[in-house]
Parts: structure tokens; sequence; C-alpha cells
């Protein structure tokens, strides 16, 4: 699926559609939903995150973990089949100081998680083959293209 946005509402609006396929694949498998997020800095990574969060009921403003690696902000709306969106920024991992695979695998592995990557790329070994890839790019004045794979 492609999609092209002009601002950052239509950016947070793609998030229904990845929030639709995940609760209609994810649901029944027994792992959590996991959305790995691909772009150059200033794509609209964390803005496409704070529109899942609006589409799962989260009250709390979704920000940028990059700092503290990780946030998690409880699922309030009803019918979804997930209890925590987890938002992971891996911006800051890889190498020497990436964080032990058993905490990685404890966030896939949970069915009641809906995980949000930020930076896929840098913890690629730790994401879950059945992860959908989402792919951010500029294309000018705002505008952006947004491709799920």
């Amino acid at each position: 699926m492609r999609y092209r946005t002009k601002n950052p509402v239509e950016t947070k609006r793609v998030a229904r559609f990845v929030i639709k396929k995940l609760k209609k694949d994810f649901s029944k498998i027994g792992t959590a939903a996991v959305v790995a997020l691909s772009g150059e800095l200033g794509t609209g990574k964390t803005t496409l995150v704070q529109g899942l969060g609006k589409a799962l009921g989260v009250s709390e403003k979704v920000q940028s973990p990059t700092f503290v690696i990780a946030k998690k902000y409880k699922v309030k709306k009803r019918g979804m089949p997930w209890r925590v969106l987890v938002h992971i920024d891996a911006y800051r991992l890889g190498g020497k100081k990436e964080p032990a695979a058993s905490w990685f695998n404890g966030v896939f592995d949970d069915a009641q998680n809906f995980v949000a990557v930020e930076w896929p790329e840098k913890i690629k070994k730790h994401i879950p083959k059945d992860a959908l890839w989402v792919e951010l790019k500029h294309k000018g004045r705002g505008h952006r293209h947004i491709i799920i794979k």
C-alpha cells in the first residue's frame, strides 16, 4: 500500500489503515503486532506513531523515546486486541550498547503488545519476520510518501 500525505494530520490518519490491517492479521497469532518504521530524520516516523496512539485510544501525549529507548502507553480503545502500545526508538542502538535480545523477545512475544519501532534497521535481527514494514520518504514541502509492506 502507498500513501501520499501533505501534512502531519494526514500522516497521522494513515495510522488507522495500519491498525485495521494489523488487527485483522495479528489478533489471532499469539505474538505482538509489530510495525517497523524506517526513514530519514524528519520523515514523520514519530508523527505516525502518534497517529497509532490516537487510533488505539492512548490518552497520553506520545513522544519520541530517543533518549529512554522505549515508552509504554495503555491502549484504551475498546475492541482492540492489544493492551499496551510500546514505542521503541532504536536510533541510538546497535553495536556494544545494544540491549540484550531477551528484552526485545519479551516485548515482541507478548500478544498484548502493539509495538512501533523507529529505526528498525539498527536492531533488524530482533525484528520479527512477520512485522509490518513502513517506509517514510520526504517529497518536499511537508509532503511524504508512505509505503507499507
